[in-house]
């Protein structure tokens, strides 16, 4: 099938690629994504589009906190390892990780983690439901730029 006008248009957007980490009662999930955006300023609110076949839904869309690891230009062998199904009981895929004030995990190889809690969701009658989280707090890891889809290969378009 060709390419039409609007996939040319919606590939040109500027993406980034995150792993977003989240925990409760016991259950860790994260998955990669490059569907996130800064949706107002005061006060910060993210959107996140979180796929509903994905494990993190449920926690996400039940309101648990989460973390947005952002990627650093050159971790495209980490985003490929996050875009693949988790093992059982290995949701971080065995990459280092402490753990963030709001209880979920981050990558210790990120370039910046910021730490979200739920502040709403919207169902959008499709196959994800868009989760607004409301950053608390962030921590610089390291210096360097953030990856982005264009750098990995990725399509934004595809699953």
């Amino acid at each position: 099938m060709p390419e039409t006008p609007l996939d040319q248009a919606l590939r040109m957007l500027t993406y980034g690629v995150y792993v977003i980490t989240t925990a409760q009662d016991g259950q860790e999930e994260a998955f990669l994504t490059p569907w996130l955006s800064q949706v107002s300023l005061q006060p910060p609110l993210l959107a996140l589009s979180v796929a509903s076949d994905l494990p993190a839904h449920d926690l996400l869309v039940g309101g648990a906190p989460f973390v947005v690891n952002v990627l650093k230009a050159g971790q495209k062998t980490l985003a490929d390892l996050f875009s693949q199904p988790a093992l059982e009981g290995e949701p971080l895929r065995g990459q280092p990780s402490s753990r963030a004030r709001n209880g979920c995990p981050y990558l210790s190889e990120a370039l910046v983690f910021l730490e979200c809690d739920a502040a709403g969701r919207l169902d959008t009658g499709r196959d994800s439901t868009l989760v607004i989280g409301s950053p608390t707090s962030a921590t610089v890891l390291s210096e360097g730029h953030p990856l982005t889809v264009r750098q990995t290969g990725m399509d934004p378009l595809r699953r």
